[in-house]
């Protein structure tokens, strides 16, 4: 990925934002929105460094 290209994770882990905002501490990407949509499938938005 390019610097500054935005990737969307969807995962059904409960965990799942808890780990994504820690690997994105760790790693200097950004975590910019996370969603629960209604099946429960978590979507998050991580911009790359």
């Amino acid at each position: 990925m390019d610097s500054g290209e935005v990737l969307l994770v969807l995962a059904t882990d409960k965990t799942a934002p808890d780990d994504f905002a820690a690997f994105c501490r760790q790693t200097g990407h950004e975590l910019l929105h996370q969603q629960i949509r209604n099946d429960d499938v978590i979507m998050m938005w991580v911009k790359h460094r």
